[in-house]
């Protein structure tokens, strides 16, 4: 089949096979290539040109930038942390790594970056640990005021058997422990057992 001519605005002086490369619309990302018949009077059509894009190494594509061809780094997929948040980021456009951006992940919900790695603030995470301690022994005694107010009453009502008195000091007991408990060792406290 012979080989179509182009005239200056890309449009078939003489019919044939021309071979164009396609790119995607919205980026402008190379696509493929193929062999287009062109009628006489008929151009390109949409999204393609006649000039072949350039070799890429690993990591990079090429993108039709108007007339041109040029070579952009293509991170899309690739999971990234934001260096400010220490957030989950991931790559969905063509170009750069974003700026303030790493590949290392954090550690705990705790870590800072000090512009090479994470470092955990000791600070915070320990005050998270009292927070989630304070909350603990809130809950205990909860379940122990519970326990004590039932035994209670059986106690004053003079309905309760030797093993309800002997539990009610033990919930007692339990409960003046955990009032005792220092919050500040979170998160290694060693809390009192439960009274059976």
């Amino acid at each position: 089949m012979n080989q179509a001519i182009l005239d200056g605005s890309y449009i078939a002086t003489i019919s044939g096979v021309v071979t164009v490369f396609n790119y995607d619309g919205t980026t402008g990302e190379y696509l493929n290539s193929c062999e287009e018949f062109l009628s006489e009077g008929v151009g390109l059509p949409a999204n393609a040109c006649i000039d072949a894009p350039p070799k890429c190494k690993a990591g990079y594509i090429a993108r039709r930038v108007g007339d041109t061809w040029e070579t952009v780094a293509d991170h899309r997929g690739k999971t990234l942390y934001s260096t400010e948040t220490g957030q989950l980021l991931t790559i969905s456009e063509l170009g750069g790594l974003p700026v303030n951006s790493t590949i290392l992940a954090p550690n705990t919900p705790y870590d800072k970056w000090n512009d090479k790695e994470w470092v955990t603030d000791k600070t915070a995470q320990h005050d998270a640990d009292i927070t989630a301690a304070t909350h603990q022994r809130t809950e205990l005694i909860a379940v122990a005021n519970a326990a004590i107010m039932l035994l209670a009453d059986a106690v004053d009502l003079d309905m309760a058997t030797e093993a309800e008195v002997v539990l009610l000091n033990n919930w007692r007991r339990y409960r003046v422990q955990l009032n005792r408990v220092e919050m500040n060792a979170a998160p290694d406290i060693i809390w009192p057992e439960l009274p059976v």
